[in-house]
């Protein structure tokens, strides 16, 4: 069960309106780890969370890490939830 259902909420609603920002960090580290875009979004759509969202002063935005097990790999993809807005940003992939 995710320990902040609202942001796993925004982030699935964010995924749903197409509303997903992926950075040029988390874009090399895709092609690095062999890590597909429909891979990252089942992460965000069906993904599970053990830790707290941490606050990311410096973008203002809550980081939410969530964990899949797709295609016989396990994945995790850290998100930015912006401040009142849907609007999300994959940081890494690993």
């Amino acid at each position: 069960m995710p320990h902040d259902a609202h942001l796993i909420k925004k982030i699935r609603a964010a995924v749903k309106s197409r509303n997903v920002f992926i950075s040029s960090h988390a874009a090399k580290r895709m092609r690095q780890r062999k890590i597909s875009t429909s891979m990252v979004f089942e992460a965000m759509l069906k993904g599970t969370t053990d830790r707290e969202p941490e606050p990311d002063m410096r973008h203002g935005a809550m980081k939410v890490e969530l964990h899949r097990y797709s295609a016989g790999v396990h994945y995790s993809v850290v998100v930015a939830v912006i401040d009142d807005e849907i609007m999300v940003s994959v940081v890494t992939v690993y």
